[in-house]
């Protein structure tokens, strides 16, 4: 059995139209201050995703690496809490979101067995 798996992944190209948006709105309110604002902007746009990548998946991150290394109830506290976070800044009612976290729970249940 060889043991390299191809995986393909699909680039979801309607995901960019904000980054794009964030990137030119950056670009127009730093072209007053500096001659090449594109690098500014690109900075910018870094440290922006980067500290909100940071932020709202912290408790997910926690609860995978819990996960990976067998401490389950921990995962599950973890996963809580980001699904509280979630739920606290989402407009999604209880019975969606709830619907999609079952989705999630089962994807990994099927991993771990």
């Amino acid at each position: 059995m060889n043991g390299n798996i191809q995986m393909k992944s699909k680039t979801n190209f309607y995901a960019l139209i904000p980054h794009f948006i964030v990137f030119i709105l950056m670009m127009y309110l730093f072209r007053n201050f500096t001659d090449v604002p594109v690098v500014f902007s690109a900075i910018g746009h870094y440290l922006l995703s980067q500290s909100l990548k940071a932020v709202l998946a912290k408790h997910q991150r926690k609860g995978m690496k819990y996960l990976t290394i067998g401490k389950y109830t921990e995962a599950i506290q973890e996963f809580q809490l980001s699904y509280s976070f979630s739920m606290s800044i989402s407009g999604l009612t209880n019975i969606e979101h709830g619907q999609c976290f079952l989705k999630v729970r089962l994807h990994i249940a099927k991993w771990l067995w």
